[in-house]
């Protein structure tokens, strides 16, 4: 016996239930997008491709910073538009946010808007901008850690890094 004949349905029962309910959830979201009625609540920007880390995990393939990021009008202009639509959380990743030039002014102007603002760092280099971070009120810091002591600095690639983002 399958696992799906002890609980009333076959596989393929519940593939098509599966199916039945993506193409509900698609639908709702197109009467949504064409109503313009999507609100985004919580925003996490990729401000950087650049990093100070070449950890083989990354999502963002981070590395060096790109010529296609946004510059600091252009970000300003975007939370300017998320604050219209009621945007309640900004968050900055990257890459590493602490080394973009402009993030502690960027995260002052979306906490100015009235969004509560975040970062996802390595934490390599908080220590650095210790007095920026408590003077930016942030609402939610996320520090990336990969393992235990030694664990962490091999996929980190960076001998003593575990201390430093603790």
């Amino acid at each position: 016996h399958h696992l799906g004949d002890r609980m009333g349905s076959t596989s393929k029962e519940n593939f098509e239930g599966n199916i039945s309910k993506q193409a509900k959830w698609e639908e709702w979201f197109a009467d949504q997008w064409r109503a313009r009625t999507l609100k985004p609540e919580y925003v996490q920007w990729i401000c950087t491709y650049k990093c100070n880390f070449k950890c083989p995990h990354c999502g963002t393939a981070a590395g060096e910073a790109r010529e296609d990021e946004l510059k600091t009008g252009e970000i300003f202009n975007a939370i300017d538009s998320l604050s219209v639509l009621g945007c309640k959380l900004f968050s900055v990743t990257g890459g590493e946010p602490l080394l973009r030039e402009d993030i502690f002014e960027v995260l002052g102007y979306a906490k100015n808007k009235g969004m509560a603002i975040g970062i996802v760092t390595n934490g390599y280099v908080t220590e650095e901008y210790m007095e920026q971070l408590r003077k930016v009120k942030l609402d939610s810091v996320l520090v990336s850690i990969d393992g235990y002591g030694a664990n962490h600095e091999k996929i980190r690639g960076s001998k003593g890094s575990y201390e430093k983002c603790i």
